[in-house]
């Protein structure tokens, strides 16, 4: 793969459009997000770089936990876990800024790979 072929191809584009881009050409999630960090110099925040701490509300028993950020200005929070829309393990909701922007709710039983690709959406 020429890095810099694609780097003159997409370097004028936003990390939504390459990521998009990049889907078309049969590009893996993981390949995609690499080449992204490449040719955009941008550290993308992965799944495994969330921090997850206890949710703050408590609805009922069971545990329950959150990972919030930011990205560009926009917030992001991913949850999981009893009550919630999500197992908190395999399957997480998360809701942005951006979709309640849209006016759509949160996205319900999400594996860690859409988190990410969620994610993608705020750069």
């Amino acid at each position: 793969m020429n890095i810099e072929k694609i780097r003159r191809c997409l370097g004028d584009k936003s990390i939504p459009e390459i990521y998009e881009a990049l889907m078309l050409v049969n590009c893996t999630h993981d390949e995609a997000l690499i080449i992204i960090e490449i040719i955009t110099d941008v550290r993308l925040i992965r799944f495994e770089d969330l921090k997850f701490m206890n949710h703050p509300v408590n609805l009922g028993t069971g545990k329950r936990i959150q990972a919030k950020g930011e990205i560009n200005g926009k917030w992001y929070s991913v949850v999981g876990g009893a009550d919630l829309w999500g197992d908190g393990i395999n399957t997480f909701e998360m809701w942005t800024e951006k979709m309640e922007d849209d006016k759509k709710g949160p996205a319900e039983y999400i594996s860690k790979e859409e988190v990410e690709k969620i994610i993608i959406e705020l750069y």
